[in-house]
């Protein structure tokens, strides 16, 4: 049995094949205490404290991230076009 605190993984992978696929619509979701981010590129759960650091690192990461989001709510957008 392991001892101590139990550290929740970096990183949730197969997300769309798991329990874990409703978070792929909700953009993350919270699991082993811990706050995940759901990264579409890898269909993995990345840990928030990660992600950010990841983030940080890039600028380049973080306007590919912001221009996916803005494609994905123009398209939810049109489709309530009338």
């Amino acid at each position: 049995m392991l001892e101590g605190k139990q550290v929740a993984p970096e990183r949730i992978y197969g997300v769309s094949q798991s329990i874990f696929s409703v978070s792929r619509y909700y953009g993350g979701c919270k699991a082993y205490g811990e706050t995940y981010h759901y990264d579409a590129a890898t269909d993995s759960l990345v840990r928030m404290d990660i992600w950010r650091k990841q983030i940080k690192k890039s600028d380049k990461v973080a306007d590919d991230y912001a221009k996916q989001e803005r494609e994905k709510w123009k398209s939810v957008q049109d489709g309530f076009a009338f």
